[in-house]
């Protein structure tokens, strides 16, 4: 059969020419279209389902962070950091190292002024409201001590400014009367322990070794009163045997010979004069030597009677001359030590200004 006269190209004339372009690089072959899948039918299995049946639940995708072509070139080695940026990254670093050491330190600065400001409000607390050790005291330690060393420092110096026999004479009198101020002093047992007023770390060791220095002024000034205080109770002791009147003592006188001479020997003895009793030479009474158990029967004829009065008061004059020198002496000790007591006034002011300081901000 003969063309028809213009006549388009047939489909499988424009399917060869296509393959052709596709072969030649003119053009890309068309990829043959796929038949769409039959879906399948719904089945009984497909409706059976259960609560405890698990489920599967497709996993997402997993999204990669787009790499530009520097990133890789970074990656795969082909491409390294410059120097100066190298430096810029150091930089930074070393500053947010030295910015994070200073303002730790800052912080810890102002925390630890913030326990100054604790320490030296519990350390006033401390010393202002301590109970002495006596119960049943109800005045502050403090006000018992300062009261004790102002008076040592009045009888001081009134013996230091006696120019007369009058003024030595009540001079004298105040310093036996602070002698028995003493031992109601060292009763009271007023005073403070560097324990119980630092009983943790330690914060401001300046104003710390102000507070050390007062308490030990404050416990050598009780030690110094005792010792006074035992002065005094050796007064009263010896003061004792003045005010007996008539101070028998029986002592027993014994015949005794010597290189041809005969001498009477007398032994202190304790005698029960209340129970005597008839001997072969008449009264007897029971008696015993001085630092002896043992006793006998001796004849009254053999007993003596002394008063021993003016002896005694003659002994305890001695005795009381002795202590009113040393009681002098210790009083000395005591003025210095007074003189530090006084100090507290300046240090309670500086511990009032420290406790009221306001509190510093910090993380702490």
């Amino acid at each position: 059969m003969a063309d028809t006269p213009n006549s388009g190209p047939t489909p499988e004339d424009q399917a060869r020419l296509e393959e052709l372009k596709a072969k030649l690089g003119i053009a890309k072959k068309p990829k043959p279209v796929e038949a769409p899948q039959q879906q399948k039918a719904t089945t009984a299995a497909d409706l059976d389902f259960s609560l405890n049946k698990p489920v599967a639940v497709p996993v997402a995708a997993q999204v990669e962070p787009e790499e530009t072509s520097e990133m890789r070139k970074l990656m795969a080695g082909k491409k390294q950091l410059s120097l100066k940026v190298i430096l810029v990254y150091a930089v930074i670093f070393v500053l947010v190292v030295a910015f994070g050491l200073y303002f730790g330190k800052v912080m810890e600065d102002r925390a630890v002024e913030n326990n100054k400001i604790k320490e030296a409000a519990f350390i006033l607390e401390y010393l202002e409201k301590t109970k002495p050790g006596l119960p049943g005291v109800e005045e502050p330690a403090i006000r018992i001590i300062e009261a004790h060393a102002a008076r040592a420092i009045e009888v001081y110096q009134a013996l230091q400014k006696a120019s007369d026999e009058m003024a030595a004479a009540k001079a004298e009198e105040k310093l036996m009367a602070f002698m028995r101020e003493c031992q109601e002093y060292r009763k009271k047992q007023a005073g403070f322990s560097v324990d119980g007023v630092f009983p943790g770390v330690i914060f401001d060791q300046q104003l710390a070794a102000q507070v050390v220095q007062f308490i030990f002024a404050v416990q050598r000034l009780y030690d110094e009163s005792a010792i006074m205080a035992l002065e005094a109770d050796t007064w009263d002791h010896v003061a004792g045997l003045e005010e007996k009147e008539g101070f028998m003592q029986t002592f027993l006188v014994e015949p005794e010979e010597k290189d041809g001479k005969k001498y009477l020997k007398f032994k202190w003895v304790r005698a029960d004069l209340d129970s005597p009793r008839e001997g072969a030479k008449g009264e007897e009474y029971a008696v015993a030597p001085m630092g002896e158990q043992h006793g006998f029967w001796a004849p009254a004829s053999s007993l003596v009677q002394f008063d021993i009065g003016p002896i005694a008061k003659n002994k305890s004059a001695k005795h009381k001359d002795a202590i009113q020198k040393r009681v002098r002496g210790r009083l000395y000790a005591i003025k210095q030590v007074a003189d530090q007591i006084e100090m507290y006034k300046s240090l309670k002011d500086k511990l009032e200004k420290a406790s009221k300081r306001e509190p510093m901000f910090t993380i702490f």
